[in-house]
């Protein structure tokens, strides 16, 4: 009987979510290109946070941490 009850709501929780998505979605390259390792970790967050950043191992040396706590590269003027 559980079985019955819980297949209802499993699918109308994925519709809910996937109506929720936005179909115009398009991700940021300068975004996608630092983050190719996964998330990182406590010592990685304190080297790329501004506002003195430093290279953090195993991304590209020119992504930095923003005010917002996600890793892009900088604007292509600034260094």
């Amino acid at each position: 009987m559980r079985k019955l009850l819980l297949l209802p709501l499993v699918s109308g929780l994925a519709l809910l979510v996937g109506a929720c998505a936005n179909p115009n979605y398009k991700p940021d390259p300068s975004v996608e290109l630092c983050n190719v390792g996964g998330p990182l970790g406590k010592l990685e967050v304190s080297i790329a946070t501004e506002p003195n950043p430093g290279a953090v191992p195993g991304r590209p040396p020119e992504c930095r941490m923003g005010p917002d706590g996600v890793m892009r590269m900088p604007p292509s003027g600034a260094r």
